[in-house]
């Protein structure tokens, strides 16, 4: 069976198309990981939801996971297929195990083992908004989950490093959205890093072409715009203007106004906390 047969109900953009061959090859072949980036509305969420389909029809095992509750939830409603976190995915959180820590404060630490997945062997790990995958470490006053690092623990988890399985994975996300606390770019979605890190070779494949239509063009405009100029290191010519559909410049007085004709959530944002007071 074909992964394209789960793509025939829809007209796929070049870049689509293009990713899903080197992802079929990918799948076929003997690569370990693989990266999928892509601009906000190119079709991320497309393929992993026929990827999934697909491999539930060849009876291959998968797990779906994302970094934070609030994603594994929006991937779970946009694929209709089943996510959690890579916490809840990776780590036993059943069994505790104290370890001593000399340069501890306190001397130990209760730690979250890596989970120990005997599935695992031909599996296929999707990792969505994986910009947010941190490889520093991070770790509470008495709690760590594994070694801390969770990009480590992951790959760890997945075995792709282990010569005996087939095991795979694959970090779909967009380097410009935010990176993990800490650091200043995302490790997941870097070829580079993780050659020199982990001596893993990882396919890249780049969609850039915009496919999603909404009622909030000029959002996705302006997010367009912004990662422009994030590549660029450039700017000067970013300019954010009102549309009267889904983006407003308001005087104080017309403000209230306008946030009452909003019948979606609603939140302000500002820039310190003592302006939000």
């Amino acid at each position: 069976m074909s992964i394209y047969n789960h793509y025939q109900h829809i007209t796929l953009t070049s870049d689509q198309a293009a990713a899903l061959e080197k992802l079929q090859r990918f799948l076929d072949g003997d690569e370990r990981a693989f990266i999928l980036q892509g601009y906000a509305g190119s079709g991320k969420t497309t393929l992993i939801k026929g990827l999934v389909a697909y491999l539930q029809a060849v009876s291959r095992r998968y797990q779906l996971m994302a970094p934070t509750g609030r994603a594994a939830k929006v991937i779970h409603q946009k694929t209709g297929h089943g996510a959690t976190t890579i916490h809840k995915g990776i780590y036993s959180l059943e069994n505790l195990r104290e370890i001593k820590e000399e340069n501890h404060e306190i001397g130990f630490l209760y730690e979250y083992q890596i989970r120990n997945n005997p599935d695992i062997h031909n599996a296929v790990l999707i990792i969505d908004e994986a910009s947010m995958v941190s490889d520093v470490e991070n770790q509470g006053e008495f709690f760590r989950f594994g070694s801390g690092y969770l990009l480590q623990d992951l790959i760890t988890y997945a075995r792709i490093q282990d010569a005996g399985t087939t095991s795979k994975i694959i970090f779909v996300g967009d380097p410009a959205q935010l990176p993990p606390i800490g650091m200043n770019f995302s490790p997941a979605l870097d070829p580079v890093y993780l050659s020199e890190h982990y001596q893993i070779g990882a396919e890249t494949v780049g969609m850039k072409e915009i496919k999603r239509q909404d009622n909030k063009p000029g959002i996705l405009q302006a997010a367009n715009k912004l990662r422009q100029c994030l590549t660029a290191g450039y700017f000067n010519d970013f300019d954010l203007r009102a549309n009267g559909i889904d983006l407003f410049n308001p005087s104080y007085q017309e403000y209230y106004d306008i946030y009452k004709t909003c019948q979606e959530a609603k939140i302000i944002i500002c820039h310190q906390n003592k302006t939000a007071q």
